[in-house]
């Protein structure tokens, strides 16, 4: 039903999201770090896993999730704000 439906979705995402990855790379050079890649794309499927199947107080599972992201990919964060806040 609607569960086949959104992991159906979400492979053709991923997929889509790796032939742009892979494509963009002809025009546009930029710096990918195919570990920390995976490391988030694993994350937040678990954060949606968690949801989806309800555990009890799976919000305190997706703080610790969320605060974790951040410390990871801190230093991109940071430079990104940097960035916007200079234009």
């Amino acid at each position: 039903g609607a569960t086949g439906a959104a992991i159906a979705t979400a492979i053709c995402y991923a997929l889509v999201f790796l032939v742009r990855l892979i494509d963009t790379q002809r025009f546009i050079r930029f710096n990918r770090s195919i570990v920390k890649t995976v490391i988030n794309t694993t994350l937040i499927v678990a954060q949606a896993t968690l949801m989806v199947i309800d555990i009890p107080y799976w919000w305190i599972y997706q703080i610790g999730f969320v605060g974790f992201l951040l410390v990871f990919n801190g230093r991109e964060i940071f430079n990104s704000v940097l960035k916007l806040l200079k234009k």
